[in-house]
C-alpha cells in the first residue's frame, strides 16, 4: 500500500457544526468564526514562506474541505510556478495535477471511527 494522507471525516463535520451553531446564536457569527479559522490557517502557511505549502493547502482544501472557497482562492493566488510533490518525503512522482502544479504521490483517504 502506498503512503497516504488521512483526514478524519468528522473533522470537516465538526467545523461545519461549529459554524452552524454560531450562526444560530447570532446570524453572521458562524461565517465570522470560519473566517477567523481560515485567516489563522493562511497566516500559518504564509509563515512557512513557501509557495509549495500553498499548493498543498489549496489541493487538500478542494479535496477534503469541499473546496472551501477562501482557502482555495488564496492558495491558488499564492502558488508558485514550480512543480512539487504533495508529500516531499515520498520519492515517487505520482500523477500530475496541472491546476496545482504538484505531483499527487500519495493516496488521500478519509478516516472515521469505522475505518
Amino acid at each position: 500500500m502506498s503512503p497516504g494522507i488521512s483526514f478524519h471525516r468528522f473533522a470537516r463535520l465538526e467545523l461545519r457544526d461549529a459554524v452552524d451553531f454560531y450562526e444560530e446564536e447570532d446570524p453572521g457569527l458562524g461565517r465570522a468564526f470560519l473566517a477567523i479559522v481560515e485567516a489563522g490557517l493562511l497566516t500559518r502557511v504564509g509563515e512557512a514562506g513557501s509557495g509549495a505549502a500553498f499548493k498543498r493547502l489549496g489541493f487538500l482544501s478542494e479535496r477534503l474541505l469541499d473546496g472551501e472557497e477562501v482557502l482555495v482562492k488564496e492558495a491558488f493566488a499564492r502558488r508558485t510556478t514550480g512543480v512539487v510533490r504533495l508529500n516531499p518525503g515520498v520519492p515517487t512522482r505520482g500523477r500530475l495535477s496541472a491546476r496545482w502544479r504538484r505531483w499527487v504521490n500519495v493516496t488521500i483517504q478519509e478516516e472515521g471511527p469505522n475505518s
